[in-house]
């Protein structure tokens, strides 16, 4: 049975200065193809994994320190960023509940990006 897109929804940790907590907001979505993987199998769940990290980078601004902020908040804006891309991620792997997926996710390498 063909695999529909996964869609992934990021969410962005925003942190006000006036406010010690953190609102998550939505600030992108996107298509992933998986059509040509069957992600019950570890290799596929592999590949599915890192076509997920890569369109969570994109969707969450890509290189940190190409953003505006970076240069006032060099650590904050990594760390939002980061936090980005791990949220997405785990949304995307929860979403999909494969079982190979969760398992390729659970052994990935950190992305530090």
């Amino acid at each position: 049975m063909p695999t529909k897109p996964l869609l992934i929804l990021l969410a962005a940790a925003v942190t006000s200065h006036a406010q010690a907590a953190t609102e998550r907001h939505l600030i992108a979505s996107v298509r992933v193809p998986l059509a040509d993987l069957g992600v019950s199998a570890e290799p596929d769940a592999a590949q599915a994994l890192g076509r997920i990290r890569d369109a969570a980078y994109l969707a969450c601004g890509g290189d940190a320190k190409r953003h505006r902020t970076y240069e006032e908040a060099p650590r904050h804006t990594v760390r939002v960023f980061r936090e980005c891309r791990e949220d997405a991620l785990l949304r995307a792997v929860y979403g999909a509940r494969a079982p190979a997926l969760d398992r390729a996710h659970a052994t990935r390498a950190p992305d530090d990006r």
